[in-house]
């Protein structure tokens, strides 16, 4: 699989782990950027085509949950979520005192 399908697969953008997943390896994003596939940040990657939200997102390190992430998947959902609903993997758990 090439950097585009994987990116396309992912969404547009994807964090260089998800990729990995993929079978795309360093030399591949390397030639990828090279080619025009966009980094915005470190160990990030995205087709210029990629949803600015998305992106801004998986800089966060946040993935969209519930309703929110309904329309990515192709789910059929009543209504829009009336607020994002995220998960940020590394968000402090407050502790129980």
């Amino acid at each position: 699989m090439d950097v585009v399908s994987a990116l396309t697969i992912c969404g547009g953008a994807a964090r260089r782990p998800a990729l990995a997943r993929l079978g795309i390896d360093d030399a591949a994003l390397r030639r990828a950027v090279r080619a025009g596939v966009l980094q915005p940040d470190r160990g990030l990657y995205a087709l210029p085509t990629a949803d600015p939200g998305h992106v801004a997102l998986l800089r966060r390190r946040q993935l969209l949950t519930c309703l929110s992430a309904a329309p990515f998947h192709r789910l059929w959902t009543v209504g829009p979520a009336a607020a994002v609903h995220v998960h940020h993997g590394g968000a402090r758990r407050p502790t129980g005192k």
